[in-house]
């Protein structure tokens, strides 16, 4: 850059800088107007707490990817080795049920969870609701899952994954841990129910494959598939909790809500207000050439 772009440059600045001053109020008032939205939207914030399970994918048994692949394709329920950066096969459709209706709103009917979720239209003491209408399965569904998070953690290198759960209301804090670490113990057991009846059902699917073929080659690939899926619900059998995730760190209950995010929504907010101020200056000056 030579002197006279240099010169030009500072002459610029100078200039920005005496209509901002010239405009200072308009820039000053913005400021003012924006840092009130987000304060008031910072206030409007509820209270969080928030409890959270951590696991870990268990210990597979490995297959060769033959058999593996065959086994897929049938739709079989193999166990599926986990690989570094990831959850697993298994983890992975554990992790995307947990999360689908039939599976929730189940869990919600066996739990009774609906006036945990609604507490501000159940009477406690009456044990009824207040308006008289239970909220639909669809409306519980919705409730819990605004509330939950779950997810594997991004670029763990021990696959970790959790269930989190935010909750709003101080009064029923203890009922967050509970809800948390029974769903990851329902999510084992129903992985461990689908594997069993998937391997059932490919079980019966190869038995009537052998009935309508006498080529021995197939007929010994057949078996060898049967064999296959009979390990496979021996293992799933013998796993009681921990089938598809080990858990490391259960749930406790919060003793403090999350950290508030007023200071940030304000700095946020003084941010916008001089940018959209100082916009304006220009214009009005602009304008009034």
């Amino acid at each position: 850059m030579n002197q006279n772009q240099q010169l030009e440059h500072e002459i610029d600045l100078f200039y920005m800088w005496k209509i901002i001053i010239r405009y200072k109020h308009v820039v000053l008032l913005s400021i003012a107007i924006m840092t009130s939205i987000f304060a008031y939207y910072a206030s409007t914030l509820p209270t969080v707490y928030y409890a959270e399970v951590l696991m870990v994918p268990t210990e597979k048994i490995s297959r060769s990817s033959a058999r593996l692949s065959l086994s897929n394709l049938i739709g079989g329920g193999v166990i599926a080795s986990t690989t570094d950066g990831d959850v697993g096969i298994m983890g992975e459709q554990a992790l995307a049920g947990l999360q689908t209706y039939s599976f929730l709103t189940k869990y919600i009917k066996q739990n009774n969870l609906k006036p945990k979720l609604f507490h501000d239209e159940w009477n406690k003491n009456l044990g009824k609701w207040v308006n008289g209408n239970q909220p639909s399965d669809m409306a519980a569904f919705k409730k819990i899952s605004k509330i939950l998070t779950v997810r594997a953690r991004d670029k763990s290198k021990a696959n970790i994954a959790y269930i989190r759960a935010n909750w709003g209301n101080p009064e029923n804090i203890k009922d967050v841990p509970e809800l948390v670490n029974g769903l990851a113990l329902t999510l084992n057991v129903h992985a461990k129910q689908e594997s069993i009846s998937n391997s059932r059902k490919a079980i019966q699917f190869l038995r009537d494959e052998l009935s309508k073929t006498e080529v021995l080659r197939i007929r010994s690939m057949l078996y060898e598939l049967i064999e296959s899926h009979i390990i496979n619900i021996t293992i799933a059998n013998s796993q009681s909790k921990e089938f598809v995730f080990k858990v490391i760190d259960k749930a406790i209950i919060p003793e403090k809500p999350e950290p508030s995010k007023t200071i940030l929504l304000l700095i946020i907010g003084v941010f916008i207000g001089t940018v959209f101020g100082v916009f304006l200056a220009i214009m009005m000056n602009f304008f009034k050439k």
